[in-house]
């Protein structure tokens, strides 16, 4: 074995050796598995989409087979490989530092402090699926919008519409997903009350299984799965940690396992492979945009490397262009299969590549470790409020979004999503409850 390999090994299990560490120091806060910890999944999403492609890449013997497509084309070399790994290092050791020391021994995260959730709330959230998913049913049969043939097709079915009315779409899906976690968790709550409760979270769960299409999105099946677990998980009855690693490897594999058929069939439609895996896929941007990088190919405007921080302002505000740095590189380097409706993750290493590097990771990181651990302590306080561990939630089943597309992503759901359904349910509910104190009166 080459010193090179030896090496790419040694970065792979200080990694892993980070996120370890980082558990021991978050376990004391818990007293048992804490899967609801914000900064525990970063750095744990993180290892997994940094370390299985080179991992793959040693156990093949230092090559990559055909079925990962880009990464079989490309076949990235050592130096690049460890290049990377560093990438991801300096973000997760950022991450932790920053993270790590602000959680030793404080007082976060007990169970008793998730506030009820009450009637009132409920039907205010109630009111804002039903105007959602109406809001959703006219626009799908308005005339409006095509039906889309394929998954991919979906997206260019979106990329057609006007601005208005892309902005309206994404936000009625946000909205409608957030409601749901409310549901979800006011639900686990009178579960100990009522098995009408019980009741609704399996057909909860039933309905997420037989509405899945085996070459659709898959997130959005994974996402209210991991939902489920978690809340019960914290409100109702923890899991035992004996079964959260074998339930962990089953639910990856089903993952990567759905996403494969994806991939293969969308190679097929389009004459492309990206990748089979959703980390080959990353991991394959990383080293494309590394190599453009070394050799100048690489034209990225300041403004749009820090989109992520202006990106909830709609974009008729603003007088650049408004695209994600996703949109950005499928565009400039897979011209035509964006023009098919095709899109590509984009990836937190990625972001780093086409910055500073290893210094910007780091400074990332602990931003994000930071801001991620205040974050928890504001949402776990003593005395809070209905919404704080919905919001928790929320935050915790999209974090990946801040590994597969860029580190801040999240910001723009927190302005644009969360706060103003928050302010909607808080309003509502206050107007039925007057509407009843009112009608008691007459």
């Amino acid at each position: 074995m080459s010193s090179e390999c030896i090496f790419i090994i040694m970065l792979i299990v200080l990694l892993w050796a980070n996120f370890i560490g980082l558990y021991f120091i978050v376990l004391p806060n818990y007293g048992r598995a804490p899967v609801e910890d914000i900064g525990l999944l970063w750095v744990l999403i993180l290892c997994l989409y940094s370390t299985f492609p080179p991992l793959t890449w040693l156990l093949q013997g230092g090559t990559h087979p055909a079925i990962s497509g880009r990464l079989f084309l490309l076949q990235p070399v050592p130096s690049e490989i460890v290049y990377l790994l560093g990438v991801a290092l300096a973000y997760s050791v950022g991450f932790s530092v920053a993270y790590g020391t602000l959680m030793y021994n404080s007082c976060i995260c007990r169970d008793k402090f998730i506030r009820f959730i009450s009637n009132r709330y409920i039907i205010g959230t109630m009111f804002v699926l039903l105007v959602a998913t109406m809001a959703e049913f006219l626009i799908n049969n308005s005339g409006l919008i095509r039906r889309p043939e394929s998954y991919s097709d979906s997206y260019l079915v979106i990329a057609e519409l006007s601005t208005g009315m892309r902005q309206l779409i994404k936000m009625i899906d946000a909205v409608s997903g957030f409601a749901s976690i409310i549901m979800i968790v006011a639900a686990f709550q009178r579960c100990s009350k009522s098995n009408k409760y019980k009741l609704f979270i399996v057909l909860y769960m039933l309905l997420m299984l037989f509405s899945y299409n085996l070459v659709g999105q898959r997130s959005k099946l994974f996402i209210n799965m991991f939902m489920i677990a978690v809340s019960y998980h914290v409100i109702v009855k923890p899991f035992p940690a004996k079964l959260l690693v074998p339930c962990g490897i089953v639910g990856l594999s089903l993952f990567n396992y759905l996403g494969a058929i994806r991939g293969l069939r969308e190679g097929a439609d389009y004459g492309l492979v990206f990748g089979i895996g959703e980390f080959d896929m990353l991991w394959g941007n990383a080293v494309e945009l590394l190599r453009n990088k070394i050799d100048g190919n690489i034209d990225l405007p300041l403004y749009l490397r820090f989109e992520e921080f202006y990106s909830f302002i709609p974009s008729q505000f603003l007088w650049i262009d408004k695209i994600d740095l996703s949109t950005w590189y499928v565009t400039n380097y897979y011209g035509a299969y964006a023009d098919a409706g095709g899109g590509l993750a984009f990836g937190a290493i990625s972001q780093a590549v086409v910055g500073d590097g290893m210094p910007e990771a780091f400074i990332r990181g602990v931003i994000l470790g930071l801001l991620a651990m205040l974050t928890m302590k504001w949402l776990n306080k003593k005395n809070g409020r209905w919404w704080y561990f919905p919001v928790q939630l929320a935050l915790l089943v999209l974090v990946y979004h801040s590994i597969r597309s860029t580190t801040f992503s999240q910001l723009a759901s927190l302005v644009q999503i969360y706060i103003p359904t928050i302010i909607t349910i808080e309003i509502i509910g206050q107007i039925g409850v007057r509407a009843f104190k009112s009608l008691n009166e007459k």
